[in-house]
């Protein structure tokens, strides 16, 4: 229902109460859509600061790394452990590789001599 205030300019400038009723509801909708937004808005504006702050994080980190590496050390300690794991298992396949091919070589040689 309207404010007694509003009806009351409404009938001077010759407006019904059903029309002040009309425009204060869309006037309540509009509210609540600007509400809506500004809260979308928010939510947005929060995410594109923390998106920021993941971003100088990263270009601090990358700095760092290149320093190291300016320095003759690697980038960072994970990068040095991933790369001696890398290491350890490529030298474990080659020597399982060689031991392969010699378990091979003795058995056609057990094979040959048998015969």
């Amino acid at each position: 229902m309207a404010h007694p205030v509003y009806i009351t300019a409404a009938r001077q400038r010759g407006v019904s109460c059903v029309q002040v009723n009309g425009l204060q509801a869309k006037i309540k909708s509009m509210t609540r859509q600007m509400m809506a937004t500004v809260s979308e808005l928010s939510m947005y504006q929060a995410s594109a600061l923390r998106l920021q702050q993941q971003v100088r994080e990263k270009e601090c980190l990358l700095e760092k790394y290149k320093i190291n590496i300016d320095k003759g050390l690697p980038p960072s300690m994970d990068v040095e452990q991933e790369y001696i794991r890398q290491t350890q298992l490529e030298e474990r396949q080659q020597r399982e590789r060689h031991h392969a091919k010699l378990v091979l070589f003795h058995s056609v040689m057990f094979a040959c001599c048998v015969y």
